[in-house]
C-alpha cells in the first residue's frame, strides 16, 4: 500500500480509470483492455511509444503500464510495475446535493468530483420537480460515465460512489462535522475550524434555496451555516466551490 504524498508526487503521469479491468485485471499477465479504452488511448489521447501511463480500478488499486506501439490509432500496452494499491482519505468529504435539472446536475457533479469529493449523495429537495431516480434512469447511467472521466482527469485513483434520491436527514448523518451553504452574513456564518474531523459534510441546496422544513433538519442534525463569499453562486458552480474549501481545510489540518 503507497500513501497520498506518493501518489501526489507521481500525478506526471496520467491516470486511466476503468472500472472493467477490475483488481484481477490489474493482476494479469497481459495488459487486457476492451477495443473502446485502446481507441480512446491512441486516437483521443494519443499516446506515443515508450510513454507511461496508470491504470485504475477506481477503487484504489492501480498499476504502471507502458505503450509498446502505437501507429494509426493501434496501441499495444505492457506492464510496467507491480500492482500499488492508494488508500483512501482519513477524513472523506461528502457532498449533500439537490436534483439539479437538465444538464445542471451532471455539470455540478463533475466539478464536485474534480474538487475532491469522496462521496457524492443526491438528495430531493422542496423548491425541485425533477423526478426521483429510477434504476434505468439514463440520466444515472451519463453520471456514472462523467464520474469515471473526471476521476480521470483529475488524478483520483478512487471514484466517489453517487447515492441516489437519498432522503435530507440521512445523508446530513453521513459525516461527523456538518455543514450547508447559505447566503447570510459572513459574521454569522463558519468560515474556519480549528479542528480536523472524522469526515465533512457540505450540502448545497437548489437554485430556489432551502425550505424552512430543511432548515429544521439541518438544526436537528447540528449543520453549521458554511458562507462561500459574496457572489451569488449557480447551484453547480457551489458545489465545487463547497467541496474544495472542504478539501483545503482537510489539507491543512494534515490530511490528503
Amino acid at each position: 500500500m503507497i500513501g497520498w504524498d506518493w501518489w501526489f508526487a507521481m500525478l506526471d503521469n496520467r491516470l486511466i480509470i476503468d472500472p472493467g479491468v477490475g483488481a484481477g485485471g490489474l493482476d494479469a499477465p497481459q495488459v487486457q483492455l476492451s477495443e473502446d479504452r485502446l481507441h480512446h488511448i491512441g486516437r483521443v489521447l494519443r499516446l506515443n511509444e515508450s510513454e507511461c501511463f496508470w491504470l485504475g480500478d477506481g477503487k484504489g488499486s492501480i498499476r504502471s503500464v507502458r505503450v509498446v506501439s502505437a501507429y494509426k490509432g493501434k496501441v499495444e500496452l505492457t506492464w510496467n510495475g507491480a500492482k500499488q494499491i492508494v488508500p483512501p482519505p482519513e477524513c472523506p468529504v461528502h457532498l449533500v446535493m439537490a436534483l439539479l435539472q437538465g444538464r445542471d446536475l451532471e455539470t455540478a457533479v463533475v466539478a464536485a468530483v474534480e474538487a475532491g469529493a469522496d462521496q457524492i449523495h443526491l438528495v430531493s429537495t422542496d423548491r425541485v420537480n425533477r423526478p426521483r431516480f429510477v434504476d434505468d434512469d439514463s440520466t444515472a447511467k451519463r453520471l456514472e460515465k462523467a464520474v469515471v472521466e473526471a476521476s480521470s482527469q483529475a488524478g483520483r485513483p478512487i471514484m466517489p460512489d453517487v447515492h441516489y434520491a437519498e432522503e435530507l436527514d440521512v445523508a446530513m448523518r453521513a459525516g461527523s462535522r456538518r455543514f450547508y451553504a447559505d447566503l447570510c452574513d459572513p459574521n454569522a456564518a463558519t468560515s474556519e475550524t480549528t479542528e480536523l474531523a472524522d469526515s465533512y459534510v457540505i450540502a448545497i441546496g437548489p437554485e430556489g434555496g432551502w425550505s424552512e422544513r430543511e432548515g429544521q433538519v439541518f438544526d436537528t442534525v447540528g449543520a453549521e451555516k458554511l458562507w462561500l463569499g459574496p457572489a451569488v453562486l449557480r447551484a453547480r458552480t457551489a458545489a465545487a466551490v463547497a467541496v474544495h474549501r472542504m478539501v483545503l481545510l482537510r489539507v491543512a489540518y494534515g490530511g490528503p
